[in-house]
């Protein structure tokens, strides 16, 4: 039984609370401290990957069900 309405969980509630949470990159973690950061090229594609995949993650159980 949930504790909450499906209206009010997300699938990347879900995951984060099973899995703790995720970073595509170890550099963008809170603790990733790459020396590169500042002068890597990629880094700005990896947070944009990270914010899509985050928001697609956003979904609601009752869109899901």
């Amino acid at each position: 039984m949930l504790a909450r309405s499906p209206e009010e969980i997300t699938l990347r509630m879900i995951i984060e609370t099973v899995e703790g949470p995720f970073y595509l990159n170890q550099c963008l973690s809170e603790a990733g401290n790459c020396t590169r950061k500042p002068h890597c090229k990629v880094h700005q594609v990896w947070i944009r990957a990270q914010d899509a995949l985050l928001e697609e993650l956003d979904v609601t159980l009752d869109k899901l069900i």
